[in-house]
C-alpha cells in the first residue's frame, strides 16, 4: 500500500484524507509529537506556579488564552517545520515532478484540520465554563483558520533546513555541530509560530478595536469584537497559507538538488 497520495491523479481533499490517514498510521510520529506538546501545555498551565508559568507563555492571560497557547504549542514543533523530511518517499516525488507546492497544501491542510478543531474545541469548552459561549462561538473559526496560516510559513522553515527524524540515542551517538543545529530547529518553531499567530491575530484585533471604539483586551473582548476577528484572520490565515505554500515551492526549486541530496543520504542528519 502507497504510503502517499498520487498527487497526478487525485483530487485535493481526497489527498489530504489520504494525507490524514498516513497521519494516524503507525509509528504515528507527527500525532505523537502533538498530543506530547498539548499536554506539556496543559502541565505547565494548570500546575507550574505563576512566574514561570508567565515566563513559559509570554505573560499571557485570560481564559481564551489557554486555547491559543495550546494551539499555538500544537503546531510549533517538527510538525510543521519538517514536513519534507518527515515523508521522504512523498518529499523526493513532489521534488523530482515538480509538485512540491501540492504537496506542501496537502501536509499543511492534514495537520490543520486535526489541529484547528483542538483549539476550537477548547475555546468552546472554555467560553462555556466562564459564561461566554457567544464569543466561544465565534471566535472557534478563528482557531480553525489558524493553523492553515502558521504551518504553511513554519513549513518555509524544513525547506530551507530539512533535518531526519532520529533519536536522541542517534544523535547523542554522533554529536556534532550537526547536533547543535537540530536543536536550534526543534526550538526555533516555538517563536515562529508564536510570531505567525500574532502576526494574524493583531490586524484583525486592531479592527475590531476600531469598530468597536473601545480597546479590549483579548480575553475580555465583546462577542461583536470576537466576529470581527474571526472573519478578518480566517481571510488573513487563509491568504498567508496561499503564499507560503508558493514561498515554499519556490525555495524547494532553488534548493532542489541540496534537498534530493539530503533525503537521500541515509546518514544525513
Amino acid at each position: 500500500m502507497p504510503t502517499t497520495p498520487d498527487l497526478a491523479r487525485a483530487t485535493f481533499v481526497a489527498d489530504v484524507r489520504a494525507e490524514v490517514a498516513r497521519l494516524f498510521r503507525a509509528p504515528q510520529m507527527e500525532l505523537r509529537i502533538v498530543a506530547m506538546n498539548a499536554l506539556m501545555v496543559c502541565v505547565g498551565w494548570f500546575v507550574l506556579p505563576g512566574g514561570l508559568k508567565d515566563w513559559l507563555f509570554d505573560n499571557l492571560h485570560g481564559p481564551i488564552a489557554f486555547a491559543v497557547v495550546l494551539e499555538t504549542w500544537m503546531i510549533g514543533d517538527v510538525t510543521s517545520t519538517n514536513l519534507l523530511a518527515h515523508d521522504r518517499p512523498a518529499a523526493l516525488d513532489a521534488l523530482y515532478d515538480g509538485s512540491v507546492r501540492r504537496l506542501m497544501r496537502v501536509k499543511t491542510a492534514a495537520l490543520a484540520t486535526i489541529i484547528g478543531p483542538v483549539g476550537a474545541a477548547a475555546a468552546l469548552v472554555i467560553g462555556y465554563e466562564h459564561g461566554r459561549t457567544q464569543t466561544a462561538l465565534v471566535a472557534a473559526p478563528l482557531f480553525l483558520a489558524l493553523p492553515f496560516a502558521a504551518i504553511a510559513v513554519a513549513s518555509c522553515l524544513g525547506v530551507i533546513a530539512p533535518y531526519r527524524p532520529r533519536s536522541l540515542r542517534w544523535r547523542w551517538e554522533r554529536r556534532s555541530v550537526a547536533t547543535l543545529r537540530w536543536a536550534f530547529l526543534v526550538l526555533v518553531p516555538y517563536t515562529l509560530v508564536s510570531a505567525v499567530v500574532t502576526a494574524l491575530i493583531f490586524p484583525p484585533k486592531l479592527l475590531a478595536d476600531v469598530v468597536t471604539h473601545h480597546a479590549h483586551r483579548l480575553a475580555h473582548a465583546s462577542p461583536t469584537t470576537f466576529g470581527l476577528l474571526a472573519l478578518t484572520g480566517g481571510v488573513l490565515s487563509f491568504a498567508v497559507y496561499t503564499g507560503a505554500t508558493v514561498g515554499a515551492d519556490r525555495l524547494a526549486r532553488l534548493r532542489r538538488t541540496a534537498l534530493i541530496r539530503h533525503l537521500q543520504d541515509p546518514e544525513a542528519a
